[in-house]
């Protein structure tokens, strides 16, 4: 199966920040070294030299990470371990509902608040509870929003 533009973004991305994390890991571990580009031997290399490569693959680290957490988000598309939830989000016609249960102010407190915001807990409940119906639920739900959330990303790279 070909994979869409919106697949090879989130892949091309995954591999660039893959990349940047290993070259990270590889620093940190002492597998990097340093030789004289003249002669070809291993040369002493002042500590601040050393951080400030370290303080530059932590950049391009982060940045890759940023770069493939926004396109997760945008594509939905997991990588590199994050997972995406998508959370939708309600929006209610609370004057309607207000008006609706006008005769029954117990069930319209509850439910709507003076503003006209909805509770959409107490909405829900009282869906299930056949207390609203399904019909006046579906023309009294004016809108539903998603959140997109993206879970388990990996840890931020910091310095001592």
């Amino acid at each position: 199966m070909a994979m869409t533009t919106a697949q090879r973004r989130v892949k091309r991305l995954e591999k660039k920040f893959t990349q940047a994390n290993d070259d990270l890991r590889d620093f940190e571990e002492g597998e990097t070294t340093f030789k004289c580009p003249h002669c070809g031997e291993d040369m002493d290399v002042d500590n601040s030299i050393i951080l400030n490569d370290l303080r530059k693959l932590a950049l391009l680290r982060e940045a890759a990470l940023q770069e493939l957490e926004t396109a997760v988000r945008e594509t939905r598309i997991g990588a590199a371990g994050m997972q995406v939830t998508v959370v939708p989000r309600r929006e209610f016609d609370g004057e309607g509902l207000y008006n609706h249960f006008a005769s029954d102010p117990d069930i319209r407190d509850r439910l709507v608040k003076v503003q006209y915001k909805v509770v959409s807990q107490e909405f829900d409940s009282m869906l299930r509870q056949g207390m609203i119906s399904g019909k006046v639920a579906d023309k009294l739900t004016l809108d539903i929003k998603e959140t997109v959330r993206v879970n388990h990303k990996p840890k931020n790279f910091q310095l001592g």
